[in-house]
């Protein structure tokens, strides 16, 4: 049996330009209704340490929080994944692990 090396699959995605993602996220967002087809793309082709840049780089230049900003534009099980995919893997794993504990200990 081959030795799996212990790393992830998602890489960093090449020239990742927070400002300029940034921008896209908030255009996303902007009038009537949101565009989820940008937030998908945005927020899937890149790696959770890039989503963390781009959330810091959100607040510094609209002075507001991405995720806070998403959670009034978006809905249901759509909403959820987005949320998850902007949460610190440790974070969002106890997040889950509270969850799980909640729902087995009622």
């Amino acid at each position: 049996m081959a030795a799996h090396a212990s790393r992830g699959t998602i890489t960093p995605a090449k020239n990742f330009d927070a400002e300029a993602e940034a921008e896209n996220m908030r255009k996303a967002m902007r009038g009537i209704g949101t565009d989820e087809a940008p937030i998908t793309e945005i927020l899937t082709r890149c790696s959770n340490e890039q989503r963390q840049e781009l959330r810091v780089k959100y607040k510094t230049m609209f002075g507001k929080d991405l995720s806070k900003d998403l959670e009034s534009e978006l809905t249901g099980n759509y909403e959820n994944a987005v949320l998850a995919l902007l949460e610190p893997p440790v974070t969002y794993l106890v997040k889950e692990l509270r969850r799980a504990m909640k729902v087995y200990y009622s």
